[in-house]
């Protein structure tokens, strides 16, 4: 079954998130499809500024410092993320008071737990706020700060001194990259303080990470892995990176299959 040309391209991004380089000819193959094809829609991923073709084939950002805009994260794994964030919401209870950090992982926790009742979520991404805001059940709270552009997450001594005057039951974060040697780290300086400030305001801290960001380090270090309870992902991760983590004290919860999510 081929897939929509909107499908291919997500496909074609996570092959490059998972190899960094990749060629005309095994995309075609790959996704059975013809060369022409593949050309097209390389150019169009150019075009959005999620990759850089090359003669035969395309490269990714390789650079520790690069981030990518909102619209791009949410090209990739995206049905990993929902799997995540359907397991990261069975820990949250009715009336829990829950820190929700930013990005696009963090968008399908907050569509995850839109049947939850009487929840107060904290928030430094905009978008997240905005999913959530037409909950009636909800009070949602934005730290404020400086907002990112094309990125939506608020960042600055404002966000950080608002987040120090609140206790947590619950605080899922994200991650640019995670490994045993650097912990988690992010792509850029400005947001890792805010991630701190998210870490210490919560009884209960848990990193939702897909597969494609494990054994990789980015630009700068949040924490170690011992700062957070759990590590949730999804059932693309290999088994033998699964086990490698855990003999190091590191037990990965993994979601193997969709929840129906609203």
């Amino acid at each position: 079954m081929h897939l929509l040309p909107e499908q291919r391209r997500r496909r074609i991004l996570e092959f490059l998130q998972a190899e960094e380089a990749v060629d005309v000819v095994s995309l075609a193959v790959r996704l059975d499809v013809s060369a022409a094809t593949i050309r097209r829609d390389l150019q169009q991923l150019e075009v959005a500024g999620s990759l850089t073709r090359t003669h035969g084939g395309a490269v990714g950002f390789g650079s520790t410092a690069f981030e990518p805009s909102y619209t791009q994260k949410e090209q990739v794994q995206w049905a990993e993320k929902m799997m995540i964030a359907s397991r990261a919401s069975l820990l949250i209870a009715d009336g829990d008071v829950v820190v929700i950090d930013s990005g696009s992982t963090m968008l399908a926790l907050a569509r995850a737990i839109k049947r939850k009742h009487d929840l107060t979520v904290i928030t430094t991404d905009l978008k997240v706020a905005l999913e959530l805001a037409d909950v009636s059940s909800f009070d949602v709270i934005v730290t404020g700060g400086l907002v990112r552009a094309g990125l939506y997450s608020m960042v600055g001594n404002g966000s950080e001194t608002f987040l120090s005057q609140f206790h947590a039951n619950h605080a899922f974060m994200s991650a640019d990259a995670l490994s045993l040697e650097m912990g988690v780290s992010n792509a850029t300086l400005l947001e890792v303080d805010v991630k701190r400030a998210v870490i210490a305001a919560s009884s209960s801290v848990t990193l939702l990470v897909d597969n494609t960001k494990f054994d990789r380090k980015s630009l700068v270090r949040v924490a170690d892995l011992s700062a957070f309870h759990r590590v949730i992902s999804d059932g693309e991760l290999p088994i033998e990176v699964r086990e490698r983590y855990a003999k190091n004290g590191i037990d990965i919860l993994i979601e193997e299959r969709e929840r129906t999510v609203s």
